[in-house]
């Protein structure tokens, strides 16, 4: 799962929400430069959009705003990210959400925002839309 947890590393494991290290994923040699830059180029934006939102200072709301609506263009390069990698292994990816305030935080809903109230399913430590691949919790 894609997940900014302001660490070096974006992806988490959906059962024990610790980090699974890139180089295990099963990316053959010849898409791995592309799905690593995928990756990288998300993980940048929403870090630095992350970072604005927890400065809690004049940026916030702009920074919220665009972490939190599916259209945004961070989501757009997260879900484009998503899918290289799904390509490969099932993904997801976390759903950011400013009153859950950390992913080890309970999520506040229980139906998707990105699929216009989908029900969420329990999978591992987290809630998943199977339709969108997004994930809560």
């Amino acid at each position: 799962m894609l997940c900014d947890t302001l660490g070096p590393n974006p992806l988490l494991c959906l059962d024990c929400r610790g980090e699974v290290s890139p180089g295990s994923l099963p990316v053959p040699d010849a898409e791995a430069r592309r799905v690593a830059d995928a990756l990288a180029d998300w993980h940048r934006v929403h870090g630095a959009l992350y970072r604005l939102w927890l400065d809690s200072a004049e940026y916030e709301a702009f920074a919220a705003a665009e972490l939190r609506h599916p259209g945004s263009a961070v989501n757009r390069r997260g879900e484009a990210a998503r899918r290289e990698l799904d390509a490969f292994v099932p993904s997801y990816i976390y759903l950011f959400d400013a009153d859950a305030v950390e992913p080890a935080s309970p999520p506040t809903c229980r139906l998707c925002p990105r699929c216009a109230g989908r029900p969420l399913a329990p999978r591992g430590r987290f809630l998943v839309c199977d339709d969108c691949h997004a994930a809560l919790g």
